[in-house]
Order: C-alpha cells, then structure tokens, then sequence
C-alpha cells in the first residue's frame, strides 16, 4: 500500500514536471 502511494505520488510528479516544460 505504501509502495503504491509513493509510485502514485511520482507517477504525479513526472506528469506535472513534463506538463511544466510546455
């Protein structure tokens, strides 16, 4: 359970970084 919630957190953090180049 706490693997997934830190796989989620990074999963968010890779999406909002790549949204933040454009």
């Amino acid at each position: 359970m706490y693997f997934l919630y830190i796989k989620a957190l990074h999963i968010i953090g890779v999406i909002v970084w790549f949204a933040g180049l454009f």
